[in-house]
């Protein structure tokens, strides 16, 4: 989020607590003020393909950018798989995380929430 306004469209919704709206930026302020973006890594099981599909992106492209580095960097994964049940690698799950931009880049992606199903 830029500053202290509270994002208007896009963010991401938290399904258990719709009213939560914390997890978005801020568009009407300008692209280069950012500083904080949110991404998302969703792995779903493709019933057709009988394969798990991975989607990723951010809100911004500072949040895709992360995303990239949070699917290549093994620390991440490990960060995700201390945090899930039993079972997980054959499970569908979603992330949610945060990257401060640092000088026009995605920082270190911080992860806010896990989901398993």
């Amino acid at each position: 989020m830029c500053g202290t306004e509270r994002p208007t469209f896009p963010a991401f919704q938290d399904q258990k607590d719709p009213s939560r709206r914390d997890w978005g930026v801020h568009f009407r302020r300008p692209y280069s003020t950012f500083l904080q973006d949110y991404g998302v890594i969703t792995r779903v099981l493709d019933p057709s393909t009988e394969k798990m599909v991975i989607i990723a992106s951010g809100i911004a492209s500072y949040g895709t950018m992360a995303a990239g580095d949070f699917l290549t960097q093994e620390k991440y994964m490990k960060i995700v798989a201390d945090r899930a049940p039993k079972g997980w690698e054959h499970k569908n799950m979603q992330v949610v995380f945060s990257t401060e931009v640092i000088s026009g880049n995605a920082g270190p992606s911080h992860i806010l929430a896990t989901w398993f199903w």
